[in-house]
């Protein structure tokens, strides 16, 4: 058994569709998605998420019912393509 770093966890992953933005003559594929997870304290809003390798930045963290036991992250990775 080896930890993984950054740690593993699982959750319920929606993705919300992607945005086409053009910026400085490139086109920009901004990509959104919610998670679901159990809560975790060392998530924060400067976290980074993967899926697989492509990388997210937290946008928003909400703490259901202030109860620590689900956590609502929105997320937004950007592609230039």
């Amino acid at each position: 058994y080896v930890p993984a770093i950054p740690p593993n966890a699982f959750c319920n992953w929606k993705t919300k569709g992607g945005t086409e933005l053009t910026v400085d003559n490139s086109v920009t594929v901004l990509d959104t998605a919610e998670l679901i997870m159990w809560y975790r304290p060392d998530i924060a809003e400067t976290s980074k998420i993967y899926l697989g390798t492509k990388e997210y930045k937290v946008m928003s963290i909400e703490n259901v019912e202030q109860r620590n036991q689900y956590l609502i992250i929105k997320v937004k990775g950007a592609k230039v393509g």
